[in-house]
């Protein structure tokens, strides 16, 4: 090791723990040879690139509502994050603020150094094996219900065996994002430690799930609700379990109803594209490759199973609804923060 890179490890070893996380994310994206800095005072973190302050703030996670408490009120140059969401990144480069993540994104502008990564999220590391099946059936009922945090509430819920529930409470406890007031138990008393954590890790583990099978099918928007009634009544007499999300649940979960604009997701209890074609020519539906209308494999066995009735129609829990509008780069981001504050 030579003697600047001797230097700048023990620099490193001198800062707190979140100076370091920035000071690497920042590093990370910059030229070999650029000089750097950070220093937390009273009035915040700041970090120096070539000898610019750029006042400088940390967004958790990244997502669009992160971004959005940390812009408030504040004068911010410089946002760092874990990983910075489409949305997130859209509004900090409309506000003309900096922005990197723990990715290798970044997009910096500053005199005679201009930087603009794309970033790589395998760097993060994979998602914990802990985000079993099991784990993400339980979280999705605790968010969306108001089940208590038990074995035997989440054994209801799911339809998952007592052991399934036992594994994946304890799992999600674990994580820190359940805590227990009892060691052992069905009846042991587990709380959601911060609902807005909670979800946000369900939402980053649910994006990387393995993609499940789909099938466009055509329908014309401006009818999708009449449509979809027709749908659903013979999927209901065929008794095959099914459920709406993405913008025409949201709607349908808070003020505004159906827009004719929407595009439709409807999940099935199905694993095979055999089975949502089946799906399909039980509701006569056409396979259009262009079609609004996606028919999908359910991601998660409650995602059905939790499934409740609005103006006629099924719509997956709201938890799975947000999950959706977070990976929709259209816009989903912030129609999923309005559905997260009517709840």
């Amino acid at each position: 090791m030579g003697s600047e890179a001797r230097a700048l490890d023990g620099a490193l070893r001198e800062l707190s723990a979140l100076e370091r996380r920035v000071m690497a994310a920042v590093r990370a994206v910059l030229p070999a040879g650029v000089q750097t800095g950070v220093r937390t005072r009273n009035a915040g973190m700041s970090v120096t690139i070539q000898r610019i302050r750029l006042s400088t703030c940390w967004a958790t996670d990244g997502w669009l509502g992160d971004v959005r408490c940390a812009l408030d009120g504040r004068r911010i140059d410089l946002v760092v994050a874990r990983r910075l969401t489409p949305a997130a990144r859209a509004a900090l480069s409309l506000a003309g603020v900096a922005w990197v993540d723990e990715t290798g994104a970044a997009e910096i502008a500053l005199p005679h150094l201009v930087v603009s990564r794309t970033g790589d999220p395998t760097r993060l590391g994979p998602r914990e094996a802990r985000w079993t099946p099991s784990a993400f059936a339980v979280a999705e009922a605790l968010l969306s219900t108001q089940f208590p945090a038990t074995v035997a509430a989440m054994r209801e819920a799911t339809g998952l065996s007592t052991g399934s529930c036992t594994v994946a409470l304890a799992s999600l406890t674990d994580m820190g994002l359940l805590s227990s007031e009892m060691a052992r138990g069905r009846a042991s008393a587990r709380t959601i430690v911060d609902r807005r954590v909670f979800l946000a890790a369900y939402v980053e583990a649910s994006s990387e799930m393995a993609p499940r099978g789909a099938l466009r099918v055509a329908m014309d928007p401006s009818s999708a609700r009449s449509r979809l009634a027709i749908a659903g009544e013979a999927w209901d007499a065929a008794q095959l379990p099914w459920a709406l999300s993405g913008s025409v649940a949201a709607r349908l979960l808070g003020p505004g109803g159906i827009s004719s604009s929407s595009t439709v997701r409807v999940y099935l209890r199905a694993s095979t594209r055999a089975q949502l074609e089946y799906a399909a020519e039980i509701a006569k539906m056409l396979p259009a490759p262009d079609g609004v209308c996606s028919l999908v494999c359910q991601p998660t066995v409650t995602a059905c199973a939790l499934a409740t009735r609005h103006e006629g129609l099924r719509v997956a829990p709201w938890a799975r609804v947000y999950a959706d509008l977070v990976a929709d780069s259209d816009g989903g981001e912030s129609e999923a923060e309005r559905l997260f504050s009517n709840r």
